[in-house]
């Protein structure tokens, strides 16, 4: 098509049924070649019947409907079907898949009747073509979903060992640290004129395979992800005391647990354990919404519970934390915070910027996904 052709050309055209009024009176519509549209109204405002027409799906009751310079409401239903298959790409509100074929056979349908439709693929097959976008979808999910994990933090800070490692097992809950860090460091730095807000992260025992996270309201005011995000009660409140818990989405929806229900803790993180801190079981007080994060998989309690369930009377003089994540008021002092962290006399404490830190953990997923890409293209 040319580009100072026109897309699409309507002229008086008029759609109704028997007995009712006009569904579409359009005295003159155009659009250009090489350009975009969106389409917008009301419910029952004839969005769906005027693609039908301009497709060639449904003729109008009068007018005339040119489709690159093609009459289309002149065409036999033949020829229109033709046309559209060679021309205009639709997507169905409903499936409509013929229930007697195969997935495959069901994709295979439209290169039966177009034989054009097939020279257009990147691979020799709709199979190996599907499989090249199904791979697509996963890596565009995938990355989409890690890299929307955590946001809005500019600092995640931790005992000295990896930027990876760090990352890991202080936001996705993956592993552990190799040494923790004293809270005296977090209320340092907690008081910095550079610092806007921080979150202790206290990584503890588990719930049948789950993580438990100790932590504090401030988890709740200032974690973000996918983009600035908050989150939100699906029910209850936050932490009302040492022996409340909240669960993540998953953990309430998989386990079939609902407020005020009693569980308890093991030391460990595995799925099955031997040993149960039964003399402390927690409540539920809350349950998350739904983030599509490693949130929906943790259990939240408070940093005293931690201390309580590994029989040491809370003392935040005293303890210890995993790590910390940290908000500066400024981005400006973002390189200088971290450069006076990770020179800390005090403690061997390390700093990562997020997003340098998922860059790197995203480039070994990448490597990984190519001989994932590999795999899938290989099999008959």
């Amino acid at each position: 098509m040319e580009s100072n052709q026109l897309a699409i050309q309507i002229r008086d055209l008029r759609v109704s049924y028997t007995g009712t009024e006009d569904i579409l009176n359009i005295k003159e519509w155009t659009i250009p070649s090489r350009t975009k549209h969106f389409l917008y109204g009301a419910s029952g405002s004839g969005k769906s019947t005027l693609l039908s027409v301009v497709s060639g799906i449904l003729s109008p009751s009068s007018g005339e409907v040119f489709i690159g310079g093609t009459q289309l409401n002149k065409l036999k239903s033949s020829e229109r079907d033709r046309f559209r298959g060679e021309n205009i790409g639709y997507i169905f509100q409903q499936f409509n898949l013929i229930p007697y074929l195969s997935v495959w056979d069901n994709i295979n349908l439209p290169m039966v009747w177009n034989k054009d439709r097939k020279k257009r693929l990147r691979y020799p097959s709709a199979k190996e073509e599907i499989r090249y976008l199904a791979i697509q979808l996963i890596q565009t999910g995938l990355k989409s979903s890690f890299t929307g994990t955590i946001s809005k933090t500019d600092l995640i800070v931790g005992a000295r060992s990896g930027s990876t490692q760090l990352l890991l097992y202080s936001v996705f809950h993956i592993g552990n640290p190799t040494q923790n860090i004293s809270y005296s460091v977090f209320k340092k730095y907690e008081s910095h004129p550079s610092v806007s807000w921080m979150i202790p992260i206290s990584l503890g025992d588990s719930h049948k395979g789950y993580r438990v996270v100790g932590t504090d309201e401030r988890f709740f005011q200032h974690y973000k992800f996918r983009g600035g995000k908050s989150l939100s009660m699906q029910s209850g409140k936050w932490l009302k005391n040492n022996f409340g818990v909240v669960l993540g989405a998953d953990i309430a929806e998989k386990l079939g647990y609902n407020l005020e229900d009693e569980i308890t803790l093991s030391p460990g993180i595995s799925q099955m354990s031997f040993q149960e801190h039964k003399e402390n079981p927690f409540r539920i007080t809350g349950i998350l919404n739904k983030t599509f994060t490693p949130v929906d998989r943790s259990l939240y309690v408070s940093l005293d519970a931690i201390d309580i369930m590994h029989d040491v009377k809370p003392n935040p003089k005293s303890r210890q934390i995993t790590a910390f994540l940290l908000g500066s008021r400024s981005k400006l002092q973002i390189l200088n915070l971290q450069r006076e962290i990770n020179t800390s006399k005090e403690e061997p404490l390390q700093a990562v910027l997020p997003l340098i830190a998922l860059s790197d953990i995203w480039t070994i997923v990448e490597n990984l996904e190519l001989v994932f890409t590999f795999h899938i293209l290989s099999q008959g």
